[in-house]
């Protein structure tokens, strides 16, 4: 982005250079109308070279001031920047040599080292652009076929003139003098156009610096006017050869350079990638444009075979436009090849946005375009395959990607099945989007729940795949946004059902109810966090061979205001989807800190558990945050234990485990939460050092069943084992604490013992208990 003192700076330049402009102007007319004498020549001289040391300036300034870096200095910005300083500094040395009215053959001097010094910068700038422009596909096609074309009338410059180029170079024939600045100007001039044809071509597929480009363009047939007829007959057009000075060379052309220039500064470039193949842009294959834009670079060149012709006096109308036609047929057909080439690309490009390729299913974004074009009330339904994250962490993507062409298959036989009235789309990852007719909804919850426990077949094992299923119907009375947020809502609630089978949830006035509460806490969730709506609470954990107190988990409350209480499972997705989980974590984990410091105070060690989301844990600058509250309460080693889920361990690359294992060796304690939920937990266990093994509430429930069972007094072994310790949380009753005991388990925490606490609860809970069994 420019700077606003920079862009102030330009428009103060523009302001002297256009009233120099006018005053040029003004004395050119003078000139030629009032003084008819040798003095107007020294006037317009000196109030050229003047004009001219301001753009100079201008140009220094831009080059070498204007605060960009260079590797975001595009091709184009510097092909503006070099053709407008160059030119400006040519023209100043042949003005001096007008001043001082030196010699003509000094002039050819200066005209052949301006074609040399013009000439290099030319070729580097259009082999820079030719580069840059041959990664894309429709630029190389322009770039290879015009080059071959255009380089017929360079060819032909040189076959006819080559006897010039020859005196010019080697300064044998004063008496040329002319017709050598001529044919040297004709080779600047194709170079220079050539390169204004790219950058102009460049810009209108890319779509940054149009208006800069353009403006180029018109300077650069401005200001090479005078190299076509007028300036060659001086004695007789000394009237048009003065104005055109005035006007076209010291008035209009550095204005036109100048706003190039301008607007090569404040025009903002657009990705390739993003806008090649636009849809307002794809109709440059069948408009004028196609056409004309490759006769473009031929142009500049027939108009200069004509002029020299004319100027040498050996003018052969038919030869030259003979040549110039033939040329431009070669670029119509060209165009005409071309554009079927860009148009098979772009139906290409077409249908991979409108296809995935791995389902050769329709894709979101068509889909959703669909969507608006109906008229008409339907069904949208989102169905999303139940564990298909353990299915790709237990089997690899590679089958993961079996499983969504079976279930795209599946989805083909529904279509064979209701007609052509059924449309869908794979939404996402392993989620996919249907859309059907009101009267079909009930044949497509039949097609489903006859799908249940789909068996894919892998080598020896058999996957099993059920569905999560949200649906919900349209009427006109809800926009497309409502409907899609109302089945996304639905189809979330529906992955929380528990069961193997298909989980199918619609979305009524009870999810509605849910929703708009839902809807009204992630509305207020930022400004409660910040004024203390939420609260901590505090569940003892107990020793199960003492029956004492030894520890205590932190838990996180909400109180809103009209909604009253809110529970974890409610506000922690919506944390999650806020992208506020880590401020979450932080806040618990610094009320935690200040909580066991005024325990510490009291004379009271016991250990608190905090509860990190993966968010935090995979951030350096979060884990650096949580290190630095732990140290600012001074907090002894090992008071403070993070609770981390077991799938970070195993989904996660090698930094996660170490900024977890940072937290290790700084004192903090890691306990491994909800263990046993997660697959291959054995092979993955010894990447992560631990102190805490801790099973969930889900085990309890179960815990009555043999293969439970036996699946827990595993995991008390593997803790004992591992010289760790073994926690089961959720146990509600003496039976469920009798069981554990008798499994070796090392400590309790539940509702048998204490409910979640409050902190003048706890601390009173404490007191009476710490140094007494808990009966």
């Amino acid at each position: 982005m420019t700077h606003r003192p920079m862009l102030n700076k330009i428009k103060l330049f523009f302001i002297v250079q256009i009233i120099l402009s006018f005053l040029v102007l003004a004395g050119t007319l003078i000139s030629i109308l009032v003084i008819p004498s040798y003095l107007p020549d020294y006037f317009i001289w000196a109030i050229a070279f003047s004009f001219w040391v301001f753009q100079c300036g201008f140009s220094t300034i831009f080059a070498f001031r204007y605060r960009i870096s260079k590797s975001s200095l595009s091709t184009i910005k510097l092909s503006f920047i070099l053709i407008g300083s160059i030119q400006i500094l040519i023209t100043l040395a042949t003005n001096l040599f007008g001043i001082f009215d030196l010699p003509i053959f000094n002039t050819l001097i200066i005209k052949n080292f301006q074609f040399l010094i013009l000439s290099l910068i030319f070729i580097v700038m259009i082999y820079k652009l030719i580069k840059d422009m041959l990664k894309y596909r429709v630029l190389k096609d322009y770039i290879i076929r015009d080059s071959f074309f255009t380089f017929i009338p360079f060819a032909f410059i040189i076959y006819k003139n080559s006897k010039y180029f020859i005196s010019s170079i080697y300064f044998l024939d004063d008496s040329v003098y002319s017709l050598a600045l001529l044919n040297i100007n004709s080779l600047r001039i194709f170079l220079e156009g050539f390169l204004i044809i790219l950058i102009f071509v460049k810009t209108i597929y890319l779509r940054g610096n149009k208006k800069s480009s353009f403006l180029l363009l018109i300077y650069f047939y401005v200001s090479n006017l005078n190299c076509y007829i007028v300036s060659y007959f001086n004695s007789k057009l000394l009237f048009s050869h003065y104005l055109y000075q005035g006007i076209g060379i010291y008035f209009i052309c550095p204005i036109l350079l100048m706003l190039s220039i301008y607007y090569s500064i404040t025009e903002q470039e657009k990705a390739p990638d993003q806008v090649l193949f636009d849809d307002s842009y794809m109709n440059i294959n069948n408009s004028w444009i196609s056409i004309t834009i490759g006769i473009f670079p031929v142009s500049f060149s027939a108009i200069d075979i004509i002029s020299s012709s004319i100027a040498s006096g050996d003018f052969n109308g038919i030869e030259s436009l003979v040549i110039i036609l033939l040329v431009m047929i070669l670029l119509v057909c060209r165009d005409v090849i071309l554009r079927k080439d860009n148009l098979r690309l772009i139906a290409s490009v077409k249908r991979a946005n409108e296809i995935d390729f791995l389902t050769n299913m329709y894709s979101r974004n068509y889909f959703l375009k669909k969507l608006e074009t109906i008229n008409t009330d339907y069904a949208l339904f989102f169905i999303d395959i139940k564990s298909f994250k353990d299915i790709n962490n237990i089997f690899g993507h590679v089958v993961g990607d079996k499983v969504l062409v079976e279930v795209a298959n599946k989805f083909k036989e529904l279509k064979l099945l209701l007609g052509k009235n059924v449309f869908y789309c794979r939404y996402s990852g392993n989620e996919f989007a249907l859309i059907s007719k009101l009267d079909q909804v009930d044949l497509i919850l039949k097609f489903f729940r006859d799908l249940e426990n789909i068996k894919i077949q892998h080598n020896s094992d058999l996957i099993h795949i059920n569905f999560n299923i949200g649906y919900s119907l349209n009427d006109s009375n809800i926009n497309l946004d409502l409907l899609i947020q109302e089945t996304d809502y639905a189809l979330m609630r529906a992955k929380k059902l528990k069961g193997p089978n298909n989980s199918i949830l619609m979305y009524d006035d009870n999810l509605k109810t849910d929703l708009e509460h839902m809807n009204i806490l992630k509305k207020d969730f930022k400004n409660d966090l910040l004024t203390g709506k939420f609260h901590l609470v505090f569940q003892p954990k107990v020793c199960v061979k003492t029956l004492k107190i030894v520890g205590f988990e932190t838990l996180l409350r909400w109180k809103h205001d009209k909604l009253g209480e809110i529970s974890p499972s409610k506000f922690v997705p919506i944390a999650e989807n806020l992208g506020e989980i880590s401020s979450l974590d932080l806040y618990v984990f610094k009320k935690s800190c200040e909580f066991q410091r005024c325990l510490i105070d009291k004379g009271i060690k016991l250990k608190c558990s905090v509860n990190l989301s993966l968010n935090t844990l995979k951030s350096y600058e979060k884990i650096n945050e949580i290190l630095n509250i732990y140290k600012e309460y001074k907090i002894p080693k090992h008071l403070i234990t993070a609770e981390i889920l077991e799938n970070v361990s195993l989904n996660n690359n090698a930094k996660t485990i170490s900024y977890i294992n940072l937290l290790r060796e700084n004192g903090i304690c890691i306990s491994i939460d909800d263990f046993g939920t997660g697959y291959s937990s054995l092979s993955q266990i010894s990447n992560l050092y631990f102190d805490e093994l801790k099973i969930p509430r889900e085990f309890v429930i179960d815990a009555r069943t043999p293969s439970k069972l036996a699946v827990i007094e595993a995991i008390s072994i593997l803790a004992k084992k591992l010289k760790v310790t073994s926690v089961i949380e959720g146990v509600e009753n003496y039976e469920d604490f009798k069981l554990f005991s008798s499994l070796g388990f090392d400590i309790v925490q539940g509702y048998y013992f204490s409910k979640p606490l409050t902190k003048s609860e706890i601390i009173d809970y404490i007191k009476v208990n710490i140094n007494n069994k808990i009966s």
